[in-house]
């Protein structure tokens, strides 16, 4: 970036294209996370998007906005604005589907319970009827996941 801006670019132009190049590279930066969002959205788990991460993005988006707003660096300030809202973003997300974990977890494990139950029932049963009552109890949990 530094050869490209001295040799092709001259006089007080170059600040400006540095600095946009510059702007860029930090919303990039802010917009690696979007495919996580989505995923998080499309399976409504948030392991894949620890919550460190995003806080940690949206507070470092934080500084760097006030040191280019009151430095007046617009190509330092602008970005991190962009920045602290996909933060924000990605924090309410992981609120919000951080419930929904939780749900689905303790709906598992009493299902997981209930198969646990039905197996240790099942050492009276015939064989092949104990696996019958397995596949049964299989396909009640798939069908309501």
């Amino acid at each position: 970036m530094m050869l490209f801006s001295m040799f092709l670019v001259k006089g007080s132009k170059r600040v400006s294209v540095v600095g946009w190049i510059c702007a860029a590279i930090n919303l990039a930066v802010f917009a690696a996370p979007l495919s996580i969002m989505r995923q998080v959205i499309r399976t409504k788990r948030v392991e894949f998007m620890p919550f460190s991460l995003s806080f940690f993005l949206t507070l470092c988006a934080i500084m760097w906005f006030f040191y280019g707003f009151f430095g007046k660096d617009f190509y330092i300030a602008l970005p991190n604005v962009i920045g602290f809202l996909l933060g924000i973003t990605q924090m309410i997300l992981y609120l919000l589907y951080k419930k929904a974990n939780k749900y689905g977890e303790m709906k598992l494990k009493q299902h997981q319970g209930a198969h646990e139950d039905m197996k240790s029932s099942s050492a009276e049963v015939p064989k092949s009827a104990a696996n019958k009552n397995e596949d049964l109890v299989m396909n009640v949990i798939m069908a309501q996941n």
